[in-house]
C-alpha cells in the first residue's frame, strides 16, 4: 500500500511534539522503524512520564488534553491519519 507522505509527516511531527512535550530536558527521544513482514511499523518513544491510566481511553478524542497547553488535536490528527 501506499502511504501519503505529507500526512506521515504529519503524524510524525505531532508524536514528536508529544515526546517533546513528554521527556524532561535530559530525556530521550526515539524515533524508529521495523519491517514486519510486508508493513512498515514506524514509531516515537521517549522516556517522559507514562500515560496514566485514567486518561489513557481519550488521548485520541479531538479537543481533550492534559496539558497545561495545547488544542489536544495532536494524537486525534495522528489517530485519523492512521485509520484512513
Amino acid at each position: 500500500a501506499k502511504i501519503d507522505s505529507t500526512q506521515t509527516q504529519q503524524a510524525l511531527l505531532n508524536l514528536l511534539i508529544n515526546a517533546l512535550d513528554a521527556t524532561n530536558e535530559n530525556g530521550k527521544i526515539v524515533l524508529g522503524a521495523e519491517k514486519e513482514t510486508e508493513n512498515l511499523k514506524i514509531f516515537v518513544e521517549n522516556n517522559g512520564e507514562e500515560i496514566s491510566d485514567e486518561i489513557e481511553d481519550r488521548i485520541f478524542e479531538p479537543f481533550f488534553t492534559a496539558k497545561p497547553k495545547g488544542t489536544g488535536l495532536g494524537l486525534a490528527i495522528v489517530n485519523n491519519i492512521v485509520l484512513s
